[in-house]
């Protein structure tokens, strides 16, 4: 099975039959300058054990040019030795879901994309005259019913309730993956982003401009990156350069669509 994302070219071997969403077959066409190889065997007795509290989180274990991860669903490790020239390669034992095998797709994709300045950001995205708002913060704050809200009280259009990857190679933008979640619009959809928010709830509507580096730090912690690999926290600094473009402020909100009036959208 092959297909892309982000400009980064999958492909999956495995003898067992591999079983994705319908939106990977809207990228099967696209071919991508950076490389991910994930060789899987499927072994029901890794799915067999219980979820770790953790979860979804994998225990990850650095070796020298080797990534190890594991997880109730999922083991196995990646091959870093090429990660400078665009090439990673996984080869693990899966369960049966096909979330066991998102989540090394979204993980081997996550390695190779600092290289092209773009990174996968947890947030909802609406979009508003032809610019992205995008909602940052802690699972549970309200990721999901600011950008309902507003895709039904005013001119904004929700597109997004799951990973993005956000590309700031030239003027940062937003671009849709082909992953399994809420998305609104089709696979490579993009916009240019007119602002972050790192959402808080509270009694009535506040928006504070956060200095670049405090945004930067906050907006990163959002960010699906692993940054222990030193080439990658070097890259992480340029990424975090190209970002302070981006207006970054903190929103607190009431959960109502009267949010839409400090956001300036009708």
């Amino acid at each position: 099975m092959r297909f892309s994302v982000a400009n980064i070219d999958v492909e999956i071997s495995s003898a067992a039959d591999i079983v994705l969403g319908g939106r990977y077959e809207m990228s099967r066409k696209a071919k991508g300058n950076q490389k991910l190889q994930l060789h899987l065997t499927r072994d029901e007795n890794v799915a067999s054990n219980r979820r770790s509290a953790n979860y979804p989180g994998f225990t990850a274990i650095p070796q020298g040019q080797t990534l190890s991860l594991s997880r109730y669903d999922v083991r196995g490790s990646f091959d870093l030795s090429q990660l400078s020239s665009g090439v990673v390669v996984g080869t693990f034992s899966t369960g049966p879901s096909e979330n066991s095998l998102e989540a090394l797709i979204r993980i081997g994709c996550g390695l190779l994309l600092s290289y092209q300045k773009s990174f996968l950001l947890h947030s909802s995205v609406v979009v508003s005259n032809g610019e992205a708002l995008v909602f940052c913060g802690v699972s549970g704050i309200g990721k999901s019913t600011i950008s309902r809200l507003l895709d039904a009280a005013s001119s904004a259009k929700k597109v997004s309730d799951e990973l993005i990857v956000v590309d700031v190679s030239e003027r940062p933008k937003i671009v849709i993956p082909p992953f399994i979640g809420e998305y609104f619009e089709d696979v490579g959809y993009s916009a240019p982003i007119k602002a972050i928010y790192l959402l808080s709830q509270g009694p009535e509507d506040v928006v504070t401009p956060l200095t670049p580096r405090n945004a930067m730090t906050r907006v990163l912690s959002n960010a699906l990156i692993y940054a222990q690999h030193p080439q990658i926290a070097s890259n992480l600094l340029e990424i975090g350069g190209a970002l302070m473009k981006v207006p970054v402020y903190g929103l607190r909100f009431a959960p109502t669509e009267n949010v839409k009036t400090v956001l300036g959208i009708d």
